[in-house]
């Protein structure tokens, strides 16, 4: 039994240490709330570090290579030297030769080499998050327009420092594309796993964080900010669990799985072109923030058009006969149908609320186009005939027949 356990005092204190440690968890994320509320980017920033500060055991301002077990502020001043006018990151110091690295942390008053084996070591399975790419999309649109629903997409990998270079795969450039959900399926158009896909989900390690009270199971704030402003243009949207698992191998090696994070917001209302800084940041570990720029361009609804056909439609040729359908909601998803030689046109007012994004997607797949101009709301084109004129046109033409949208 361990002696804490065995000594009322020693377990008195590490309830007491326990209290303590829920009690600045809960402060901290009241900080953090408090920041979002004034939205300077800044401020969010120290509070998110306060996190990583509070896990590690590390004081404001300190060298981030303190996470390191054996790690003292003396072997520390030892690695980075006296004259050093900023602190080392752990990413910085596992990047070093590895002859450099032994002969800078390894000697009298310094750490033995059982302690210096055993730092490298937890250095090398630091989850740590490297973004291979970042871009926003709206799903089943070619053009980002005003005020659309925009998701930020991140393409990462899991890359602990120290990983050499001739171990890490080349980027698969599939892997690096976001195809739009298939039509049908509606748990991935709302954002809800099935069943084959939760199975390969995968939380982090737990964080190597041995003053904390508890164990603590990492997580990610992504946000957007601008630069400019010093504020906050999206607030953080959290991640704890990655899709392509896993992260780590039996022995504790990197696979090197691509990650896909998503968060969506709504697309600035006026056209034009809007630069970003992109942070991501843990909550667990000290100097391993990610910062990028990311450029977000907003088209005009007219000119986004520019990739349809803007023809009128044409008239029937030989053989072929136009079909005009007025359908009421409840019928679109079920009842629209394209025949083998027949141009489908849909007429209907209230396409954007029952139709959705399964009747469009449905719709382009037969090679749809869309004529007229955009609908004010939901920008999507109109071409209002005499008897309907909040009604929207679809054109196809197709040569099999298709089932049920």
């Amino acid at each position: 039994m361990k002696e804490s356990q065995q000594h009322p005092a020693n377990h008195l204190l590490l309830i007491r240490v326990s209290i303590s440690i829920r009690a600045r968890i809960r402060l901290t994320r009241v900080l953090i709330s408090i920041a979002l509320a004034y939205g300077n980017t800044q401020q969010v920033l120290s509070s998110f570090h306060a996190s990583q500060n509070l896990i590690q055991a590390i004081p404001p301002g300190a060298s981030p290579l303190l996470q390191l077990p054996y790690f003292t502020p003396a072997v520390v001043q030892a690695v980075e030297g006296e004259s050093a006018r900023t602190h080392m990151t752990v990413q910085d110091f596992m990047r070093l030769p590895s002859s450099r690295r032994e002969s800078l942390a390894v000697g009298p008053g310094r750490l033995t080499q059982i302690q210096y084996d055993t730092a490298i070591k937890t250095a090398q399975q630091l989850p740590q998050l490297s973004v291979e790419k970042a871009f926003f999309k709206v799903t089943g649109e070619r053009y980002i327009t005003p005020s659309s629903l925009v998701q930020l997409v991140l393409k990462a990998r899991i890359i602990p420092p120290g990983t050499p270079a001739a171990s890490i795969p080349a980027v698969d450039s599939k892997d690096l594309d976001d195809p739009d959900p298939k039509e049908g399926d509606l748990d991935a158009l709302h954002g809800r796993g099935k069943n084959d896909v939760s199975a390969k989900e995968a939380q982090p390690p737990l964080a190597h964080a041995p003053y904390f009270a508890r164990d603590h199971s990492p997580r990610w704030h992504v946000f957007l900010a601008d630069a400019k402003q010093g504020k906050i243009a999206v607030p953080p949207f959290t991640f704890s669990t990655f899709d392509n698992g896993p992260l780590f191998d039996g022995e504790g090696k990197p696979t090197f799985k691509m990650q896909t994070l998503r968060m969506q917001f709504g697309a600035p209302p006026q056209p034009g072109r809007y630069t970003f800084v992109m942070w991501v940041v843990s909550d667990s570990y000290v100097g391993m923030d990610v910062k990028m720029d990311v450029v977000l361009v907003v088209e005009d609804a007219e000119k986004a058009e520019g990739w349809e056909s803007e023809e009128e439609i044409s008239e029937p040729e030989d053989g072929q006969y136009t079909v005009f359908l007025h359908i009421s909601p409840v019928d679109c998803v079920s009842s629209v149908l394209c025949f083998s030689n027949t141009r489908l046109v849909v007429w209907n007012g209230l396409l954007t609320g029952a139709l959705g994004t399964l009747g469009q997607d449905r719709l382009r797949a037969w090679g749809a186009k869309r004529v007229g101009p955009r609908c004010r709301d939901s920008g999507r084109r109109m071409s209002p005939p005499a008897s309907n004129p909040s009604s929207i046109r679809w054109e196809t033409r197709s040569a099999a027949r298709h089932g049920p949208v």
